[in-house]
């Protein structure tokens, strides 16, 4: 019974907070009897009373929640009904709701108001209500005894029901289906989802059709759920171009956020002016099918320890050394930092622990910030970024992070190192990151056997009380960049020793220069019998080639050997990286393993294709062979295409019958099929992005200048007409005009990019800055020198 009405047991604080959770307190006031008045009896009393509860009753008043039932119960007998009228209080955080006796109270006061100017108060109880938030506790109904506080024989009871409803924090998923019942008239309909008192607005691409039913083809709407905003109604609002003509409001995201399987609704939509006036019935003015879904978040906890010789001694006296960590989802932007440390060393001491609610996050950036105390200033100490997959599937990492920043001159280097310790709890059964196709993702089975081992193992005291002990626990290494190879280190066990590694790298480093070229690949492998064309080779050298000098050192080749999976599509070498340990389960799940080689294998297949009927598309053999004239007809033809019945947003995608309309095929043509399985993006919708058609074909036809193709890259890619091409835009460039290398690839060439045009802390490049980095790097945006080794004819 969690209502007991005894305060003087003393609770454990400790068992208590490990059991509260936010969430929604709901009393369903029903009713009350043996009422009255102190010295009045029963029969005689006429009453006109309230309900009154306060939350958190034990505390100062600024602390405590009153409310109190709206509607007053008038009763010429000892009963009164309070029309299952529901009080609510939503608790974000019920650890500050404990009181003196380490205990959650509640108070429930009957008030009598039998004049206008008069108030009588007729009986109270404290009730015990922490247990209550701590679990899905719904429609426990109780009979309450309230006694006046100077009578205690009165035996009034009054009957409550409790509701608990527990917030979660996560994403918020709303799939449209199609928007029934509408105005004919309407034209250009979006709907927007946000939630009641703003922030967040997420908005739909317009509806197809016409008449009174639209279809918005499934497309999905996401909002950010966390304590700031988990409380709040949804908001749906239907507009026609720029006009609001329907609204929805109402609906709580709570039942959502617990329902496993949540089916389809139809949401009734009444025009704005109505709901303004808050008419009982208003006229509806559309109905939306849409589910809802929600997805749940994880617990990652990030203890940053201690930093080492941040930027030497230099910055002992002068800097108060300060750690932000961030990390990006689709729906939300996540940002925590520690306290500045105040004491002069270059080793600050942080020892703070960051939390953060992930769901669809997978990149760690760790940003080390420091306050000059002359200057009153903020400055980039150094920065680093890193994978979050490992702690994802072991639930726990203890490592060292090198950090890195630009100096006067532009060139990178060293900027000391951070301890960090990571820690990762996920709802039993969910995969994260979650929502990422093209990233392996990990559940708790293995997280919870890894965590278990490590919370029996004895720890180390290296300076902190939970540093882990790395001789018992496989955590995989950092990769970090050193001047001599042998003294890199490998946690990870990949079966040969450093001095192993460092003789097959001698002996593949045929001129004895320190690196690996491709000339020398190409012999090794050529000696081995491997026929292997000149871009497979230059494919090899760029997996390792993180500085992109076009050669592999010593360090990529550590880094390659010594990771337990170089071929996932976070690994990047040269970078502070932790890798996942070693397979070493029978039963273990390799999908990853072997998806990244099964979809590497499909992209070289994919991009040979591409590479033909290109090719056969420019030859003079060709029918209608394609010229630098007939290519911008075509794309001035795809542009209009993508403008029509789009309102403000553009439509690239096509179906095969469009794009062999657009680029004058035949849709029944093996070859135009072909084509067009070769650039599908949806292969449940079968459609093609016809940007990436055409930026792909500048590689191979004759006389289109740079910047001419910067043009087609703003006119494609910026879609949002800011004169800036953001990081993702630039990885969809890429994946056109390099005919679709992996993500991790073309995400490298992407960050690139924008290093090269140090475009990071403007948000994007500019079209005289992709100019100057196409014509620095002609291969890296722009890649038609990859395919000359091809033969094809062009005018």
């Amino acid at each position: 019974m969690p209502f007991e009405d005894d305060t003087s047991k003393p609770v454990d604080t400790n068992d208590i907070v490990q059991l509260l959770h936010p969430g929604r307190l709901s009393i369903e006031c029903i009713e009350a009897v043996n009422v009255a008045r102190k010295d009045q009896a029963t029969a005689a009393t006429y009453l006109r009373s309230y309900l009154l509860f306060q939350f958190g009753c034990d505390l100062n008043s600024k602390t405590s929640i009153i409310k109190w039932t709206d509607q007053l119960s008038e009763s010429r007998t000892s009963k009164l009904n309070f029309f299952s009228e529901v009080v609510s209080f939503d608790i974000n955080d019920p650890v500050s709701y404990i009181g003196n006796n380490n205990d959650i109270m509640l108070k429930v006061e009957l008030w009598d108001s039998p004049e206008e100017d008069s108030e009588v108060l007729l009986a109270e109880a404290v009730l015990s209500v922490a247990t209550f938030l701590s679990s899905d506790n719904k429609n426990l109904e109780e009979w309450i005894s309230i006694k006046h506080p100077e009578d205690a024989s009165s035996n009034c009871k009054v009957r409550l029901k409790f509701n608990f409803q527990p917030a979660m924090y996560g994403m918020l998923l709303a799939k449209l289906f199609s928007l029934s019942k509408i105005h004919p008239n309407y034209k250009d309909i979006h709907a927007t989802l946000s939630l009641k008192y703003g922030g967040q607005i997420a908005r739909s691409k317009t509806a197809r059709g016409d008449g009174e039913t639209r279809y918005f083809g499934e497309e999905e709407l996401i909002l950010w759920i966390d304590k700031t905003n988990w409380f709040e109604d949804l908001l749906i609002v239907l507009c026609s171009g720029s006009n609001v003509i329907g609204v929805h409001e109402g609906t709580s995201i709570l039942p959502i956020m617990t329902e496993l399987n949540n089916e389809r609704e139809n949401l009734a939509f009444h025009s704005p002016a109505e709901v303004s006036r808050s008419l009982s019935k208003p006229t509806q003015s559309g109905e939306l099918q849409v589910k809802f879904d929600f997805l749940r978040a994880g617990l990652l906890r990030v203890k940053i320890l201690e930093g080492k010789n941040l930027r030497g001694d230099d910055f002992q006296s002068q800097v108060e050394p300060y750690v932000v960590v961030k990390s990006e989802g689709k729906a939300s932007v996540l940002m925590e930092k520690t306290l500045p440390w105040k004491v002069t060393s270059s080793d600050p001491k942080w020892n703070e622990v960051l939390t953060m609610m992930v769901v669809d996050h997978y990149m760690l950036q760790l940003i080390c910030l420091y306050r000059d105390g002359f200057a009153n200033s903020e400055d980039l100490l150094g920065e680093a970024e890193l994978s979050l997959l490992p702690v994802y599937k072991t639930g726990i990492i203890d490592t060292w992070v090198e950090l890195k920043y630009k100096n006067e001159f532009g060139t990178t280097v060293n900027a000391g190192k951070i301890h960090l310790f990571l820690d990762f709890t996920g709802e039993h059964g969910t995969a994260f990151p979650q929502r990422q196709s093209t990233i392996a993702s990990y559940d708790d089975k293995e997280r919870l056997n890894k965590r278990t081992i490590a919370l029996e193992e004895p720890t180390e005291t290296n300076g902190t009380d939970i540093m882990l002990s790395r001789r018992k626990i496989q955590t995989s290494p950092v990769i970090e960049t050193k001047e001599k190879m042998s003294s890199t280190p490998s946690d990870y066990d990949c079966g040969f020793s450093n001095e192993e590694i460092r003789t097959a790298f001698d002996f593949l480093d045929l001129d004895k220069n320190g690196f690996i070229g491709a000339a020398e690949l190409r012999h090794i492998l050529v000696g081995m019998g491997e026929m292997v064309t000149d871009e497979e080779i230059d494919m090899m050298i760029s997996m390792l080639d993180f500085n992109g000098d076009g050669q592999v050192n010593a360090d990529e080749f550590m880094a390659m050997v010594s990771d337990f999976d170089p071929s996932r599509d976070d690994f990047e070498p040269g970078k502070s990286i932790i890798s996942p340990p070693h397979y070493n389960n029978e039963n273990d799940d390799n999908k990853g393993e072997k998806g990244s080689a099964d979809v590497e294998d499909a992209d070289l297949l994919k991009r040979d294709v591409k590479r033909k009927l290109f090719s056969a598309m420019v030859s003079s053999k060709s029918e209608i062979p394609y010229r630098r004239e007939r290519f911008f007809k075509v794309a001035k033809d795809v542009i209009s295409f993508s403008e029509v019945d789009q309102g403000s947003s553009r439509q690239w995608r096509a179906n095969i019958q469009d794009m062999a309309n657009l680029f004058s095929l035949s849709a029944e043509a093996v070859e135009t099929q072909d084509l067009f399985r070769a650039f599908t993006t949806n292969h449940i919708n079968k459609i093609v992005d016809l940007r990436h058609i055409l930026m792909g074909l500048t590689n191979f036809v004759s006389g289109i200048t740079n910047d001419e193709k910067c043009s087609l890259a703003f006119e494609f890619y910026d879609e949002r007409k800011s004169g800036l091409l953001t990081l993702d835009e630039i990885e969809q460039l890429l994946v056109g005009s390099h005919l679709h290398q992996s993500r991790s690839a073309v995400l490298r060439k992407a960050k690139m990019v924008m290093s090269s045009a140090d475009a990071h802390y403007a948000g994007g490049i500019r079209f005289e800055q992709l100019k100057e980095v196409a014509t620095k790097f002609p291969n890296l945006v722009f890649p038609a020198g990859a395919f000359r080794h091809l033969d094809f004819e062009t005018n």
